[in-house]
């Protein structure tokens, strides 16, 4: 290589490689949350700064909140990740301890800044042990699921997934039962965008589902979510006993969405705070919904890949829901959130 070319060579790969350095890390204060040794989560707050250094960076990301962070962006972007091939166990627990942030402050913000009568659910207390070692051993054996058991054993578990344990009440459907979740949350998002404060304009917010079980999983993009529409088309065609099981159960369960619907009748929450309950309340109709159809794909075609990666996506669901259920019924103090500060000039 001549001279010249040389030095033009070494300069290209200079810009290159300085335009895929990684970003800077965000300041992250994390407010106190509950904590014990397991072996199903776990919390690299390191992770978390890089993670927030990008979102600082996103060119699509225009209210830079720290709401809009651990509440929309990270659980979205963390589960992208899950479905990635050879994730250690270690990095799958890393990943599944950022849901359970985004679900534990996510709940304390709920509690804060709504008007909902929980039903009797509300009375403020500590956070048990035994209520977070039971979630963190829930996460633990669904990542067994996953990663170690037969490809038999992972279609039967795709199938539970989807609607729960037999005879179970209602919060145990809510806390795991994948076609009740989507449901219930479909109503949801759909009553809060209805029911705006006044003084809000919501003309510009959109449902993020082009239809039911449809949603736009495009920001940031889960990949396998292309592939995963493909339940919706085996739903129509039921071609076989698995599908026409799922067909029925699917159909049966969308009665929570009037559930819901009614639920937030009686609630209501600030103008300032409505824009960010939208944005959690997306995402995680959003990742309920990718979750569910993997599920389906797993039982209803046996398909390992996705039934694999379905029972991930369903202990980021269970992990996120259960932090938050939890925040919501703690005596943490009100206001305790994280603060995030960006790299100067971002």
């Amino acid at each position: 290589m001549k001279k010249n070319n040389l030095i033009i060579f070494i300069m290209a790969m200079a810009f290159f490689t300085c335009g895929l350095a990684p970003a800077p890390p965000a300041n992250i204060n994390y407010p106190a949350y509950p904590w014990w040794t397991n072996s199903g989560i776990d919390v690299d707050k390191t992770k978390i700064d890089a993670q927030a250094g990008l979102w600082c960076t996103a060119p699509d990301v225009e209210n830079k909140d720290v709401a809009d962070f651990f509440f929309r962006w990270m659980p979205l972007e963390t589960t992208a990740g899950l479905c990635d091939k050879d994730l250690t166990n270690e990095q799958i627990r890393e990943m599944l301890g950022r849901m359970y942030l985004s679900g534990w402050y996510g709940g304390l913000w709920f509690r804060d800044n709504s008007k909902m009568d929980m039903g009797g659910h509300g009375t403020p207390e500590p956070v048990k042990k035994e209520d977070f070692m039971k979630m963190a051993d829930k996460i633990a054996g669904l990542i067994k699921i996953s990663t170690q058991d037969t490809a038999s054993e992972v279609f039967d578990h795709n199938h539970v997934a989807l609607i729960g344990e037999k005879n179970a009440d209602f919060m145990t459907k809510m806390m795991g039962a994948l076609f009740v979740l989507y449901a219930y949350n479909d109503g949801y998002v759909k009553a809060i965008i209805d029911k705006p404060p006044k003084g809000v304009d919501a003309s510009k917010v959109k449902y993020p589902c082009e239809e039911y079980m449809k949603c736009d999983l495009s920001d940031p993009p889960l990949n396998v979510y292309e592939d995963y529409l493909k339940a919706m088309d085996q739903i129509d065609k039921t071609p076989n006993d698995r599908w026409k099981t799922l067909a029925k159960e699917m159909e049966d369960n969308k009665k929570w969405e009037d559930v819901a619907k009614k639920l937030w009748k009686s609630s209501s929450i600030t103008a300032e705070a409505w824009p960010i309950l939208v944005a959690i309340n997306k995402a995680y109709l959003q990742i309920t919904d990718v979750a569910a159809l993997g599920s389906m794909l797993g039982y209803g075609d046996k398909n390992e890949e996705a039934g694999r990666c379905a029972t991930l996506l369903e202990a980021a669901v269970d992990t996120w829901n259960q932090a938050y259920f939890m925040a919501i019924t703690s005596d943490a103090p009100k206001g305790t959130m994280p603060t995030l500060i960006c790299p100067p000039g971002q």
